[in-house]
């Protein structure tokens, strides 16, 4: 386990061990995609290509909002914009924990930055506004007969 996080540090531990959780709780939670072919072919996973970063679930949609619940209580942080917008069908979490350090966010520009920028953009529209964009190559052949 990580310092500070109920996850575990292998993903198919930490799969395992939140179907486990899920059953005893009386959810029906199914492991999917990679997780799920290493849980059931475990001397297969020395051909894969890259260390597995996601664990895919399954469940009934009477189990959706425990499962959502289950997977806050166990530390995994939710998407709150994608699961409002997809959540009926879909929902996604992330181990906060085991995310590389943030990374410096950066400064507000200043009001003046923000008109430049803003200038920028629609200048770089103007010549297709007055119809002296270049033409792509495609677009020159098609017109030099």
């Amino acid at each position: 386990m990580e310092p500070g996080s109920p996850t575990l540090e292998d993903p198919l531990a930490e799969a395992l061990r939140i179907v486990e959780v899920a059953n005893r709780e009386g959810l029906l939670l199914r492991l999917m995609g990679g997780m799920a072919v290493r849980a059931h072919a475990p001397d297969w996973t020395h051909h894969t290509r890259r260390r597995e970063v996601d664990i895919d679930f399954a469940t009934r949609g009477k189990d959706r909002k425990a499962v959502f619940a289950l997977l806050e209580r166990e530390g995994y942080t939710p998407d709150k914009r994608h699961n409002a917008l997809f959540g009926q069908h879909q929902g996604y979490f992330v181990d906060v924990a085991d995310l590389p350090a943030a990374q410096t966010p950066l400064p507000d520009p200043t009001l003046l930055g923000r008109v430049g920028r803003t200038l920028a953009v629609a200048a770089s529209g103007v010549p297709y506004m007055l119809g002296r964009r270049r033409r792509t190559a495609y677009e020159q052949t098609r017109h030099a007969s």
